[in-house]
């Protein structure tokens, strides 16, 4: 729920940002949404664990960098192209195309196999997006 509903406000956010100034500042804003988001992190990391070994942040940090560079630009090449394309197909598109990616990844890499539930699932969440776009 946390999730879902920041992600959201997160995308209005940037909506806004980029209603009140068309075109401008997308970098400084990313910048300054990571910096905070990396000292937030950091203060729930530092009252949750008491302890952290060495190698646990040396582990988090090899995988938590290219997670953190790799959705850095996602969000940045979201805020660019909703700028030109109307929201309400942009995000839409990311959000389904992650879906895509993150199963098709499953699929092919990990070699996972997914249920008839889950295909359906698939299958509706693609299908309700191509449907909401249509005009």
């Amino acid at each position: 729920s946390i999730a879902f509903f920041g992600n959201a406000a997160i995308s209005c956010v940037q909506k806004y940002h980029q209603v009140l100034y068309p075109g401008r500042f997308r970098f400084e804003f990313m910048v300054y949404a990571m910096c905070i988001v990396f000292t937030i992190s950091a203060a729930a990391l530092l009252v949750t664990r008491t302890r952290i070994s060495a190698a646990s942040m040396k582990n988090g940090l090899i995988f938590a960098s290219p997670a953190g560079m790799m959705n850095a630009v996602v969000n940045l090449l979201v805020m660019t192209v909703a700028s030109v394309l109307p929201a309400s197909l942009v995000y839409p598109v990311v959000s389904a195309g992650g879906i895509i990616m993150t199963s098709t990844l499953a699929l092919t890499v990990y070699r996972e196999k997914l249920s008839k539930s889950q295909l359906i699932g698939l299958a509706v969440g693609v299908l309700s997006v191509i449907f909401l776009n249509l005009r």
